[in-house]
């Protein structure tokens, strides 16, 4: 995957690496118009939600823009790119896991309530209610 997101790069590599110089808007320019499409798609490949993938290019971009005077870019660009839109969609990946977790949890415990309910006296039946609704 790092291999493609590169070749389909690297003739205009030295010109990016050239433009960017550490306060250059236009150099940040320059990289966003040349990777965003790749940033996009390695998200995309992943996530399996537009949405998602077009927050990720967002992260990856505002992580460059606010780095950027410590990024060495004298180093590959796309391999700096890459990285932070590979680590930024796993976590994204493993945010949903947790969320999708949660919500399985939820739903057995509503149908936990709801048998209490069932076998309970009303009083306990409308507190149980006001204390989880």
């Amino acid at each position: 995957m790092l291999a493609s997101f590169q070749n389909q790069h690297s003739s205009q590599r030295p010109e990016t690496v050239h433009l960017a110089t550490p306060d250059s808007e236009f150099a940040f320019q320059s990289i966003y118009n040349q990777h965003r499409h790749c940033v996009y798609h390695v998200a995309l490949r992943y996530l399996k939600s537009a949405e998602s993938a077009q927050e990720v290019v967002q992260d990856v971009f505002i992580k460059l823009w606010a780095e950027r005077k410590n990024i060495n870019m004298d180093a590959s660009v796309e391999a700096w790119l890459y990285q932070v839109a590979k680590i930024n969609t796993l976590n994204r990946l493993k945010k949903t896991a947790t969320t999708t977790h949660l919500k399985q949890q939820v739903v057995v415990n509503t149908k936990w309530l709801k048998s209490i309910r069932s076998n309970c006296c009303s009083e306990c039946d409308s507190n149980i209610h006001e204390f989880y609704l």
